[in-house]
């Protein structure tokens, strides 16, 4: 519909999908890259593009579009599988450095309360030292 509106035979279509798994159009060229399809799929869409434009399109080139087709989905479904893994990798990371954060809060936390137990009793020690009588001479025990 978009093609027919403008007019035209073919056009590349620029599209990128969020985060979220939606597809979002960006723009149609006239005039777009696409010999990396045909390297890939293994067809002469080169050639069936032509012959779309000169009017000279055979029964092939239907066939030659229907397994266009199929590759794209077949790389589809490659990228798909490809961007779950990436997914998937930057969450297990994620969580993985969430846990080793928490080792470490609950690690300082233990050390605080250590040095604190520490402090306290070194103060307990001194106070318990300036309250005792000095006794010159005499011994305590």
């Amino acid at each position: 519909a978009y093609m027919a509106e403008l007019g035209l035979n073919f056009a590349c279509f620029d599209i990128i999908i969020t985060k979220g798994g939606e597809a979002v159009f960006l723009e149609a060229n006239a005039n777009g890259q696409w010999l990396w399809c045909e390297e890939m799929a293994g067809l002469t869409i080169a050639k069936a593009i032509a012959e779309v434009l000169m009017g000279t399109a055979k029964e092939g080139v239907t066939d030659s579009i229907a397994l266009l087709r199929e590759e794209n989905a077949k790389l589809r479904g490659q990228l798909d599988a490809q961007a779950k893994e990436w997914r998937e990798a930057v969450a297990d990371e994620r969580n993985y450095q969430i846990a080793q954060q928490e080792k470490m809060r609950v690690s300082y936390k233990e050390e605080i309360k250590e040095l604190q137990a520490a402090v306290a009793s070194a103060e307990r020690r001194e106070l318990h030292r300036e309250q005792m009588p000095t006794m010159k001479g005499r011994e305590l025990w």
